[in-house]
């Protein structure tokens, strides 16, 4: 096909209509574009340049060493890098670092966790030269050059996407080990996101933050481990001010009487300094939306606290019978009592405004029943008649639910549920503390073990 033929020709001897006259709908023939090919010179000089370009990368590079060999103590996770002297300036802990093994066609991320450790070149590190010259090295003009040594955890393996893969093989001797950008970590590591959480260790200007909207991260468990002091409280509360000025709903159960104070500002004059050096453009303020709530039986250090008891019907029938050690003839007698209970509480009347029109059952919001009702329906009546919850309790039965009753004395005691004492206390709103950017604290650090389970389990089951 000639340059500039169409597609669609029309023959010489067709007929071709008049335009003029009415007829059937013609279509304009579309020429077709045929873009010219790549020539071999082009290819050759396109594959010149990216390799131009991984050369001056690679060239970017601060080379820190190569691969050992392997010695007594050697794992499947790790691997020795020996550093010149020429390059251990550049040795530093946990400094991430690219392993370039040619042998294998494979590049590793690893990430340098011991030493610098320095032994002698041309003499045995305890020979008596060696103690010489590091005792008196003023007295003695010979001093041995020395190398640096260390281990380097390993990550994965590399792919040309900057993904980290597990890897089932081990770098070889004599591969390079360059310390790897900065710039090109935080894509790497997946730490970039809308949440600050800090720095990477070692490296000051890499920020590692957090994706809110991803479900890989916070609605998924998240470990903080760290010795005594390490910062772990720290790094939580960090979390939880991120994540409320996401736009999260933040409830955390406090064993230690931490966090009940994250409505104020830090009064810590040095650390708002070193933080705003940072951040400058985050001034230090607390969480305007922050509620403390405090079971009846405790106490707290908090300003406002807010005062809270638990429904007993809320608490599933397993934790009554290990935290009262119900025996099997109580279990029973316990799923009796609570089954006879709610079956009352729906059977009856419900005075009502709207007459007629009243629901016939109560509504989902209402308790079945209290601590007090199952008390009292415990109780043997005075004309001896029976036990109200226990209607057909033989010797057996009245000798169980007398001990049951006990128990449950003793279970009201820790002032946690609804029974007469704690009438004045109202039940905790689980709505409450499903609003955006709102912080609710529970301080169970100065209650007791009893109160605290029930705390912990009631939370849970809202």
């Amino acid at each position: 096909m000639s340059e500039g033929e169409s597609v669609t020709g029309t023959p010489e001897d067709a007929d071709v209509p008049d335009p003029d006259e009415p007829g059937e709908e013609t279509t304009e023939a579309i020429p077709l574009v045929v873009p010219d090919p790549i020539d071999n010179e082009t290819a050759a000089t396109n594959q010149a340049e990216v390799e131009a370009a991984r050369d001056s990368v690679a060239r970017s590079l601060v080379t820190l060493g190569f691969v050992a060999f392997d010695g007594q103590g050697t794992d499947n996770t790790s691997s020795g890098v020996l550093v010149s002297e020429e390059l251990r300036r550049h040795f530093r802990r946990d400094t991430y670092v690219g392993i370039e093994d040619v042998e294998q066609g494979v590049t590793f991320l690893g990430r340098v966790v011991e030493g610098p450790f320095h032994s002698p070149h041309e003499i045995g590190p305890d020979s008596a030269i060696s103690r010489t010259t590091l005792l008196h090295p003023d007295r003695t003009q010979f001093r041995p050059t020395y190398y640096a040594a260390g281990t380097i955890e390993i990550l994965g393996e590399i792919t040309e996407a900057d993904v980290v893969l597990p890897t089932s093989t081990r770098p070889r001797p004599y591969s390079r080990t360059f310390i790897y950008p900065a710039d090109r970590l935080r894509r790497m590591l997946g730490l970039e996101g809308d949440m600050q959480l800090g720095a990477l260790l070692g490296y000051d200007e890499v920020a590692v933050e957090a994706d809110s909207t991803s479900k890989g991260f916070l609605p998924r468990n998240v470990g903080i481990f760290g010795t005594v002091g390490s910062g772990k409280s720290n790094t939580t509360q960090v979390l939880m001010e991120e994540a409320l000025r996401a736009g999260w709903a933040v409830v955390a159960i406090d064993v230690e009487g931490e966090y009940v104070r994250m409505n104020e500002r830090t009064d810590d004059a040095r650390l708002a300094a070193s933080l705003g050096d940072r951040y400058p453009t985050r001034l230090p303020r607390g969480i305007p939306d922050c509620r403390v709530y405090v079971p009846n039986a405790g106490m707290t250090d908090a300003p406002h606290p807010m005062s809270f008891k638990v429904p007993i019907s809320a608490v599933p029938d397993e934790i009554v019978a290990d935290i009262l050690e119900l025996s099997e003839a109580q279990v029973r007698m316990w799923g009796a009592i609570t089954a006879q209970a709610t079956r009352n509480a729906e059977n009856a009347p419900k005075p009502s405004r709207m007459g007629a029109l009243a629901p016939s059952r109560p509504s989902a919001t209402e308790r079945p029943y209290t601590l007090s009702t199952l008390i009292d329906g415990l109780t043997e009546e005075s004309n001896g008649v029976g036990i109200p919850l226990v209607p057909k309790a033989g010797t057996a039965e009245k000798n169980t639910a007398s001990t049951l009753r006990g128990k449950l004395f003793k279970l009201g005691r820790s002032n946690m549920l609804d029974w007469g004492p704690t009438r004045g206390t109202d039940y905790l709103d689980i709505d409450d503390l499903l609003f955006a950017q709102r912080l609710s604290v529970f301080d169970v650090s100065e209650t007791n073990d009893t109160a605290r389970n029930i705390d912990l389990i009631s939370t849970r089951s809202g």
